[in-house]
């Protein structure tokens, strides 16, 4: 073929496809084929043989291929194919530019494959092959010659129209009755492609258009909504200045901020990078919002150190920031086409299949918004019941969008009230109150809706006006009429509160923008946060309003799904922020409109009951009912612990205005009056509730962690509140029912009671003991969860305010913490010492133990580590019997306490001087703490030492079993030998071999560059030739042969030692090898196996039998994953030979307990 003059004819063409493509003996052998075909017209030796059939080429045999289950393979050639015969014809250009990028240019419409190529874009089964012939087709209608830019809307149009042709007949198909699921499937698909293919035309043009400096689009009516103005701060990389603040719509696109930034830094914009929040923000074509940034972000610029691409250099250096409305824009516009003539079928389309729906809805985004509707919202002409009601959240999304954008206009007050007489608003009120108008399902556009709606209300009923006679929600007005109730709309209010927060954060695929709307939690977010706002400010403006929230059926369950349930830390703010404003009104007159609830007498009181009172009454019993563990409960008890303290001031208020109604007997007493009398027996009873269950709850704050115990924080402020608020309570409460009125005399026993019973010792001796000062024991199973219940500052804190409220104006608590104190003073013990640091002694963050060197102990440190964490390892020498008599001197039992203390002690270290003196050397000497020892050495008299102590034990193959593996040394005859009556020739050799176990592998690593190189020296074996020749016993005859060294049997944990120290003869001493050796992380040793050996040698004789190369063929072998190692462990010496240290890499593996 690339011989000069050769020429294939059609005929030559039709055979190769017939017997290459239409043949094949597979898909993989058609693709090859088709590779093939697609390399003779790129290559420029044979494109002279094809040239002149390739239109033959593409029409006879390209075209024919099954368009729909084309491969990527198959989709390049037909695109390069396509691409060489429109050349050819003269039809289409591609050339590269100056700086190297290609550009395209189409001079005829009639492009040869046109309608193939529509045909691969909408209905090839790979996905992937039909996103690049979408591309592929953007390219064809962007790109025209400027001779055929006159005709450009001619083309889109076109362009447009065939995607809607598309979309209206597959849709069309999919609303017949009686449809098969694969075809309502394969029509949901074109659905879903045609309208993702007019989307990113849309894009596409829209990127063009910046590029060319004539700034955005039409203004679309996704980018209308939630346009909020932010300030964005500009830092040059690298300088300490002010950084410059420019302030954007959150709806401009980042090549404006580019602009922007050249601007400030005087720079060409295509020559900065910008960076926010650790990443590059690249994509021009996006928004502000759809990049995430906030008010108030910083932005950082760097210049280029290379210059931007040709895409990038298009960025104008003047850019206007204001979109185009849609009547000043010329009608050419793609965005207007759509609109104008297909915008009512695909709003139809919002009532179709989820995937569908999300679909369109991503498109009318990008499309201006629909004028018809906007102009009968804007003159109120439009029927509110029949814009509002739809099955569709997508529908009613659309027109709460509408309206949100007609509100800030210059009449924004006067059409709202108007839309407020028209009976907008009472329609909005419906469409919230009925569950059944807006859809269940958990989806962004649903809860979007909820979102949008709770704003508008907002904004309506309750933001001020210019008017205030304007405003249609008053004391005593409601503008829902009859229709909606106002206790059905605020129990509305909360049942949405409620099933918004309580729900867990699901990471379904959400069929709206993830980007626009950030999520499903984000908006379940802003429906609980404008829900609260809404109800707030109605409650405040009208005391109704909180009547109705008391009846609410299940308020307990509210305040756990809202406060206690609730995974969004915002949420709960919001909730407990609304709350407050509910519970607390700065004007001392506010209170007197509210009653306690009861009077002394017990007899219920007609008057509204304060909302501090009924949420405190509410809350208090639900401590209980905290989960243990919980996290998101700090905002109750903070909330909580506000409520009290309230309650502290309308007491005083109350008592104020009973004795101004006592001194003026004409003033009536306040409804307040009897609040302590009320709330007394209830807050003592709660007290002694929280206290029992603060003592049975289980310690969960652990030792070098941050994660605090909220519950346990939350119980002891409460403890504390309500005792300020009760102070009888703090001498029964403190010192306990046994003590109370006496003072502890000093060294008396407080575990006893009377006849040696325990009694209950009050809280004093608990929060003293339990929650700041006793230690753990030998016996605690989990010591990192041990006494004291308070281990983080803020809840030992917090535990210490306790103990001083508790003391404070009570003699008996003062005196009975003072015992306490001098009780623990009493005992010299190493708190009394000079500096002493108990903290310092602490295990480290980690979490792990240390062994303390004792000069020269390192070398055993390290090893003894390393073997700690090997799981089973550890606990089966942990699960090892030993005898009372001789522990001290047991060196079972001392690596059995030293393993102990490595997993369960709180210390810092542990001190390994009763270790090394139960290890023997062989003399029968203990281990010299100030001599330094090869840790090979060491590992070795240790596991003979262990083996033999574990003999007559259950545990006594436990080093085999963890660490041994087998050798063979084999010895294979390379001459034809004959024993007894059997041959051994050169297929079947003679072997003889002998195993021999181990637990260590040495390795070279003199002149290797890895580990690799060792193993395969390892495994390489020798020669036994001439004058070493070997004498086989078995034929009693010296034969060639060779000897060598595998593995028959890998360990479950594979040791390597890798030979650092020799002796070099010269100098007549010990040296060290410093030669870089590396080692992977991790390591297959089938390679090095018996059986990976033979199953290589057999390959390779394989291959010489079929004339292949062997060395190949072994290469194609797999290694099998059960032979698969992964570094877990390295230990490292560093140093001479005379002199160094020893030190441990441990892999972290998942946390042990108590069981080893």
């Amino acid at each position: 073929m690339e011989l000069p003059g050769t020429s294939l004819a059609a005929e030559h063409v039709d055979v190769l496809w017939t017997n290459l493509v239409t043949r094949a003996a597979s898909p993989q052998m058609r693709d090859h084929a088709l590779r093939w075909f697609e390399s003779l017209l790129a290559t420029h030796g044979t494109r002279g043989a094809i040239v002149n059939v390739a239109e033959h080429l593409f029409s006879v045999h390209v075209c024919k291929l099954d368009l729909t289950a084309l491969t990527e393979v198959g989709f390049s050639t037909f695109r390069y194919t396509m691409k060489f015969v429109n050349c050819k014809l003269q039809w289409f250009q591609e050339f590269y530019t100056i700086d190297g990028h290609i550009e395209t240019r189409v001079q005829n419409f009639s492009l040869v494959g046109t309608d193939e190529l529509w045909h691969i874009a909408v209905a090839a089964s790979n996905d992937s092959v039909a996103k690049q012939a979408n591309a592929f087709l953007n390219v064809l209608v962007q790109n025209l010659a400027p001779e055929l830019q006159s005709r450009m809307q001619e083309k889109r149009e076109e362009y447009i129209s065939t995607c809607m042709q598309h979309v209206l007949d597959a849709y069309s198909k999919l609303q017949e009755a009686g449809i098969s699921r694969p075809e309502s499937l394969q029509c949901e698909k074109r659905v879903c492609r045609c309208i993702q293919m007019l989307r990113s035309f849309l894009v596409q043009y829209e990127h063009q258009r910046l590029s060319a400096g004539f700034g955005p689009v039409v203004n679309q009516h996704g980018r209308r909504q939630g346009s909020d103005t932010i300030s964005l701060r500009l830092q040059l990389f690298g300088h300490r200045g002010e950084p410059v603040v420019i302030r954007v719509l959150s709806t401009v696109m980042l090549q404006f901020v580019r602009v922007e930034a050249g601007k400030a830094f005087q720079e060409q914009p295509w020559m900065l990078r910008l960076i926010a929040r650790g990443t590059e923000l690249k994509e021009d074509n996006k928004t502000v919002a759809e990049l995430r940034l906030r008010d108030g972000d910083t932005v950082h610029v760097t210049r280029r150190l290379t210059e931007g691409t040709a895409l990038e250099k298009s960025v104008p250096m003047e850019l206007t920031s204001e979109p185009v409305e849609a009547a000043e824009q010329d009608d050419c516009d793609p965005h207007l086409v759509l609109s104008c003539k297909y915008f009512e079928d695909l709003f139809r389309m919002l009532n179709s299949k989820p995937r569908i729906a999300s679909q369109v809805w991503d498109l009318l985004m990008v499309l201006p918004t629909n004028q018809p509707m906007l102009e009968a919202m804007t003159s109120l002409n439009a029927s509110w019941a029949e814009q509002l009601h739809s099955q569709s959240s997508y529908k009613v999304l659309y027109s709460l969008q509408i309206i949100e954008r007609i509100i800030p206009s210059s009449e924004g007050d006067a059409w709202k009230h108007k839309f407020v007489q028209g009976g907008g608003l009472a329609e909005l009120l419906r469409v919230f109150t009925l569950p059944e108008v807006l859809p269940s399902p958990e989806s962004i556009e649903t809860y979007a809706c909820l979102a949008l709606l709770l704003k508008l209300l907002y904004i309506i009923m309750l933001e001020p006006a210019q008017d205030s006679n304007l405003r249609p929600f008053t004391s005593t007005e409601w503008p829902g009429g009859e229709q909606v109730c106002i206790d059905a709309f605020v129990h509305r209010l909360m049942h949405v509160m409620s099933s918004s927060a309580a729900r867990e954060s699901t990471q379904q695929t959400s069929p709206h923008n993830h980007d626009a709307m950030d999520g499903l939690d984000s908006v379940r977010e802003e429906v609980v946060q404008g829900a609260m706002r809404l109800l707030t400010s109605c409650a405040v403006i009208n005391t109704a309003v909180l009547s109705h929230m008391y009846t609410f059926d299940g308020i307990r369950q509210w305040i756990i799904d809202t406060l206690i349930l609730n995974h969004g830390a915002g949420n709960r703010q919001a909730i407990v922020r609304g709350l407050q404003q509910l519970t607390w009104h700065p004007d001392v007159g506010w209170h007197s409109q509210f009653g306690a609830g009861l009077n002394e007498m017990g007899d219920a009181t007609h008057s509204l009951v304060h909302p501090n009172v009924f949420f405190l009454e509410s809350m208090l019993p639900l401590i209980r009912s905290i989960p243990a563990g919980s996290t998101e409960c700090a905002e109750f008890f903070s909330f909580l612990n506000d409520l009290l303290a309230r309650t502290e001031r309308l007491c005083s208020i109350s008592s104020t205005s009973s004795a101004d109604s006592a001194n003026n007997t004409a003033a009536p007493a306040t409804p307040l009056a009897h609040l302590g009398a009320v709330l007394a027996p209830k807050l003592d009873e709660v007290a002694h509730a929280v206290v029992e269950d603060m003592k049975q709850r289980p310690t969960l704050e652990m030792r070098n962690s941050s994660k605090e115990d909220e519950m346990l924080f939350g119980c002891l402020k409460t403890v504390q509140s309500l005792i300020t608020l009760r102070p009888s309570l703090k001498e029964p409460l403190g010192c306990g029912p046994a003590r109370a009125g006496e003072a502890l005399r000093e060294g008396e026993r407080e575990e006893e009671g009377v006849d040696g019973k325990e009694v209950d010792q009050g809280l004093l001796h608990f929060v003293f003991h339990q929650c700041l000062f006793d230690v753990s024991t030998s016996g605690d199973a989990q010591s990192s969860r041990c006494l004291p219940k308070c281990k983080t500052a803020r809840t030992r804190g917090a535990a210490f305010d306790l103990l001083l409220a508790l003391v404070k104006e009570c003699p008996a608590g003062y005196s009975r913490l003072l015992g306490l104190l001098l009780q623990k003073h009493s005992k010299r013990e190493l708190r009394a010492m000079h500096l002493y640091r108990p903290w310092q002694m602490d295990k480290a963050q980690c979490g792990y133990v240390g062994l303390r060197n004792l000069g020269a102990t390192c070398y055993m440190n390290s090893l003894l580590q390393q073997l700690f964490f090997q799981p089973e390892f550890r606990s089966s020498i942990l699960k090892v019997p030993v005898s009372e008599e001789g522990k001290s001197n047991s060196l079972m039992y001392q690596l059995q306490a030293l393993f102990g203390y490595l997993q369960e002690s709180e210390k810092q270290f542990y001190e390994t001087k009763e270790l090394c003196q139960a290890y023997k050397d062989y003399d029968g000497k203990p281990v010299n703490t100030s001599q330094q020892m090869d840790v090979d050495e060491y590992f070795n008299m240790l596991f003979d030492k262990l083996d033999d102590a574990l003999k007559g034990t259950e545990q006594e193959g436990l080093l085999k079993q963890c660490f041994g593996g087998t050798f063979v040394n084999q010895i294979i005859c390379r001459d034809p030998v004959r024993i007894g009556d059997t041959w051994y020739g050169e297929d079947k050799p003679f072997k003889s071999e002998r195993e021999e176990h181990f637990f260590t592998l040495q390795l070279e690593v003199k002149h290797k560059r890895n580990i690799l190189e060792s193993l395969n020296l390892f495994v390489e074996g020798e020669v036994l030739e001439g004058d070493n020749k070997y004498y086989c016993e078995e034929a009693n005859v010296m034969v060639d042969a060779v000897k060598r060294v595998c593995i028959k049997t890998l360990p479950a944990t594979l040791i390597l030692h890798l030979k650092r120290f020799e002796f070099d003869f010269d100098f007549m001493k010990k040296v060290k090898v410093n030669d870089s050796c590396e080692f992977p992380s991790s390591l297959n040793m089938e390679p090095y196996t018996l059986a990976g050996i033979e199953r290589r040698e057999e390959a390779a004789a394989e291959a010489i039998r079929e004339g292949m190369d062997p060395a190949k063929a072994v290469e194609l072998l797999e290694c099998p994953a059960d032979c698969e190692y992964e570094l877990v462990g390295v230990l490292v010496h560093t140093g001479t030979a005379d002199c160094g240290h020893y030190y441990s890499y441990i892999k972290e593996r998942s946390t042990h307990g108590a069981d080893g």
